[in-house]
């Protein structure tokens, strides 16, 4: 037992040592595995955040059709998917074309109002320290250009996009990447959704075999719970979304305001 444990150390410190000397080799081998790893990594969490809403339609609304029929025990957990794939596409949809547009308009509207309360400001340091003439030179240099910000906030959010895209084939080859990317994602999402009870078991088969039963319970434990503490967070937040949503909808109507949608 001893002399296993100082040949697994001399190994662990061969290794440990090799990667030192050749780190950045390392660093590349690790970015291409990730590079292979990333697709089924992202799907993973697709599937683990797709399974909350997934799982409340399959037992709470389609719970009765399950047990009625075998047709309906089959197709339940297909149609709380397709549901569940249409609310969150709605939800998209309502961002896009609701959200984003009024917040272009808020944030317009925000740069008109500094472009015209500079100049106010401007003057009212000058009522106040007329005689000061160093304050008097910096609230001359003082001047506010809502196009050179927008420029300036658009330049800011672009520069990664932009050198990532100098050519059109490389933008071409990135949209590519990225809808492969996505579909191998998605597809690999719907897999574990559609095989969660058969892979349940597998893993737990596996982690039995080669850890120790108390370690295996802990993990597994640690895992139930992080389930349970993000699907009691997401409904949470839901449950106040639409809870905000009715109450400012309530008082702009009855102060009689004007809504945009």
């Amino acid at each position: 037992m001893f002399y296993e444990k100082i040949r697994e150390l001399i190994v662990f410190t061969a290794f440990l040592v090799v990667a030192l000397w050749k780190f950045d080799v390392v660093i590349e081998v690790l970015k291409s595995i990730w590079k292979i790893v990333f697709p089924f990594a992202l799907g993973g969490a697709i599937a683990f955040v797709i399974n909350v809403p997934m799982s409340f339609l399959e037992k709470k609304m389609l719970g009765k059709i399950k047990e009625n029929n075998k047709i309906g025990k089959k197709a339940a957990r297909p149609i709380s998917l397709l549901l569940t794939i249409i609310l969150a596409a709605g939800v998209m949809v309502l961002v896009m074309f609701g959200v984003i547009p009024q917040l272009t308009q808020t944030m317009g509207n925000l740069m008109t109002s500094i472009s015209d309360f500079i100049p106010q400001m401007q003057n009212w340091i000058r009522e106040f320290s007329h005689d000061n003439q160093d304050i008097m030179k910096l609230v001359d240099q003082l001047q506010f250009q809502p196009d050179q910000a927008i420029k300036w906030g658009i330049s800011l959010l672009g520069n990664g996009a932009g050198n990532m895209m100098n050519t059109t084939m490389s933008a071409v080859g990135s949209i590519a990447s990225g809808l492969a990317t996505f579909f191998i994602s998605f597809s690999f999402a719907c897999y574990i959704l559609f095989q969660k009870e058969k892979l349940h078991l597998q893993v737990r088969k596996v982690i039995f075999a080669f850890i120790p039963k108390q370690k295996a319970d802990a993990i597994l434990n640690i895992c139930s719970l992080t389930y349970r503490t993000f699907a009691n967070f997401l409904a949470g937040q839901c449950l106040e979304a639409v809870i905000l949503g009715m109450m400012f909808v309530i008082t702009l109507s009855i102060l009689k305001c004007h809504m945009h949608f």
